[in-house]
């Protein structure tokens, strides 16, 4: 059975290794030489001879409570080959696996069994080339799926039958222009908004057909002098809303910020950051194709988030992937943060995951596990996790 224990203090820097089969989430990195530095420009604004001493600035010791949490495997892992996305919808566990002849699995929420398998390759309807993401829909007993290499997002009924191998969207929305995005949610006004490498602003905006409309919100992060394309890749993020799509959760991926956001694109707060550093990277290219291309120095931050009404559950890692390669990706701890960004508690999880979903109770806590085989892992939530305040 899975249960919690609880509390100690955790050291970040100190996260043990993970061993695993590569993941197909890892993102490519180029190593840097001491005679390519000179072509690149510091991403932190600093002058190449500066590079050698740069530090992240990393507080001695988070000191928060800790609660361990030991799961259990749910369903059958000899149906997966490399699970990287996961969600909770209407009593079922959605998850995508690329690897997979078909890459769309379903789960019975309550006792893991298999309920449909679906999503062959392809362009046509019903057909994928690289989801992506996974996201709730309006109606009961449907998903979105974000397609990033087809630029859709598919809505698809799960109670109707996928025996054939293949099936009718209930509807599609192909996204026009040409943003590189990250990820991509409804929003309560009927719009999609996405994060990803924009030419301006922090949020990419879609009306419900997919027409491309001007950018929401403004980004501040890094220094301005520095490219926007680059500054964009070394803060790229994900987003999380709650259920009622009225409020936006971002978290990024190279610092560990997790911010807050109206449906305008306002910020309206910042959660606590549990160690304190930024991207470390230096930009490489000419003209519009300059690109971040990250350090030794660099570290993983958040992997991955999911939302309730009353809490936001982000996946955090803090590992440097001069140190733990792939496996920095995957992570032990889950920071349970208030919509005002209070941090409630963290969760160590006894086996590191690579995305994780909650039901909208919050008493359950779903990961997606590689280590030693890919599986579901299923963990009971301690009552900080509920909290409504």
């Amino acid at each position: 059975m899975f249960s919690a224990r609880t509390t100690r203090v955790v050291d970040f820097r100190r996260i043990g290794k993970v061993r695993h089969a590569g993941s197909e989430r890892a993102r490519p990195r180029r190593s840097l030489t001491a005679s390519s530095i000179s072509a690149l420009w510091v991403g932190l604004g600093l002058s190449v001879a500066d590079l050698p001493a740069q530090s992240i600035a990393v507080r001695e010791q988070y000191g928060g409570p800790v609660t361990r949490v030991r799961g259990e495997t749910f369903g059958n892992p000899l149906i997966f080959a490399s699970p990287t996305s996961i969600e909770w919808i209407s009593q079922r566990l959605v998850i995508i696996d690329r690897k997979a002849e078909r890459m769309i699995i379903v789960l019975d929420g309550r006792t893991g069994s298999t309920v449909q398998r679906f999503g062959r390759r392809g362009s046509g309807p019903g057909e994928f080339q690289g989801p992506w993401e996974l996201a709730p829909a309006s109606s009961p007993n449907a998903v979105w799926i974000f397609d990033t290499s087809l630029r859709r997002m598919t809505l698809v009924d799960l109670e109707q039958s996928f025996e054939s191998g293949t099936f009718a969207p209930r509807r599609m929305v192909q996204l026009s222009g040409g943003t590189e995005l990250n990820s991509l949610r409804w929003v309560a006004d009927g719009m999609l908004f996405g994060t990803g490498t924009l030419r301006r602003g922090l949020f990419a905006a879609f009306d419900a057909d997919g027409r491309e409309l001007p950018a929401r919100g403004d980004f501040t992060h890094g220094d301005r002098r520095l490219p926007i394309s680059a500054l964009q890749q070394a803060y790229s993020s994900r987003i999380a809303t709650d259920p009622r799509r009225e409020r936006i959760a971002l978290a990024m991926t190279y610092a560990d910020r997790l911010e807050f956001y109206s449906t305008t694109g306002r910020r309206v707060g910042t959660a606590q950051r549990p160690v304190g550093f930024e991207p470390t990277f230096v930009v490489a290219g000419t003209g519009s194709e300059r690109r971040a291309v990250f350090t030794g120095e660099s570290r993983e931050a958040y992997e991955d988030l999911d939302a309730t009404s009353t809490s936001v559950f982000a996946l955090f890692s803090g590992r440097r992937p001069r140190e733990f390669k792939n496996d920095a990706m995957f992570a032990r701890h889950v920071l349970v943060f208030s919509w005002v960004g209070v941090l409630r508690g963290v969760l160590e999880l006894d086996a590191a995951a690579i995305a994780i979903a909650v039901d909208p109770e919050a008493s359950t806590l779903y990961a997606l596990v590689h280590d030693p085989e890919p599986r579901v892992v299923r963990y009971r939530l301690p009552a900080f996790a509920r909290d409504t305040r």
